[in-house]
């Protein structure tokens, strides 16, 4: 299904990395743990995109993507 990537940012309560994801079709935004697309960058790059909004390389962008895309199916599948 189609989605919109609203934003990216560190989720409060849980301190990790999410996705804010807005399905157009029930005006529903699902929060997607996107840590794992993480995980390949080193403590150093993680930290720098966190702290000045710097943008992730091109692989960790598409597997954040992937991430999206499974999280909206597994929605619209329930």
């Amino acid at each position: 299904g189609s989605y919109y990537l609203e934003r990216e940012g560190y989720d409060g309560l849980s301190h990790r990395r999410v996705a804010m994801v807005r399905v157009p079709s029930s005006d529903i935004t699902l929060r997607v743990d996107v840590t794992s697309a993480l995980s390949s960058l080193s403590k150093n790059k993680r930290r720098k995109i966190k702290r000045h909004g710097d943008t992730p390389p091109v692989e960790v962008a598409n597997r954040i993507q992937e991430l999206c895309r499974q999280a909206v199916r597994a929605y619209l599948e329930r």
